[in-house]
């Protein structure tokens, strides 16, 4: 961890990828990871990766010494301006509820065709973690397996959800009243446009 004196959010996490359970063992990489989040990450992806490396030295040899030499490469993955990403993985605001999530990762209809969702994202315990997209990628192949078969199964939405009550200068621990809903069922159809029950 490194904490910048002057601007918050500033390089703040680094990981030696070097550390046993990353590679085989008996394998030199010799690889640093450094992460950024929120405004430090978008101005972040503007920057050549000559102006960041430039940014990152200064700090590796504040932490490590001053005799670390310079990378022999640098990659800068530039995940928002990626047009196949548009961003990188979820995290769920204060406020969220299990509805909001449940209804993220449910299948929608048009014409009597069905669009499924995946990724890490949809995952209950996972999400924001590669495990999460693996195995809500199996989650979903195995739903859309079923749908081939004619035996979809049911998708429950919530309608008209709330979300707990905010206060914009306090942070401290709410108190949250859910109004506990039964969702509404979904079931797929396969021919026709018979999507919902």
């Amino acid at each position: 961890m490194y904490a910048d004196p002057d601007e918050r959010g500033r390089y703040p996490v680094w990981q030696n990828i070097n550390a046993p359970g990353f590679f085989p063992k008996n394998t030199t990489n010799n690889i640093f990871m450094v992460t950024t989040t929120d405004e430090i990450a978008r101005r972040n992806e503007y920057l050549s990766d000559e102006e960041l490396q430039a940014e990152i030295m200064p700090i590796l040899r504040e932490m490590y010494g001053a005799d670390i030499p310079d990378p022999m490469d640098i990659f800068v993955p530039r995940w928002s301006l990626d047009p196949l990403y548009r961003g990188s993985y979820s995290n769920w605001p204060l406020g969220a509820m299990e509805e909001h999530h449940a209804n993220l990762g449910q299948p929608i209809t048009a014409n009597g065709n069905w669009l499924h969702f995946s990724g890490e994202a949809m995952s209950d315990e996972m999400f924001g973690y590669v495990q999460g997209a693996w195995n809500e990628g199996i989650n979903t192949a195995a739903k859309v397996a079923q749908c081939l078969l004619g035996k979809c199964p049911d998708a429950t939405v919530y309608e008209a959800l709330r979300t707990c009550a905010q206060e914009e200068t306090d942070i401290k621990k709410r108190s949250v009243t859910l109004n506990k809903r039964k969702g509404s069922p979904r079931r797929h159809a396969i021919h026709g446009g018979k999507g919902r029950k």
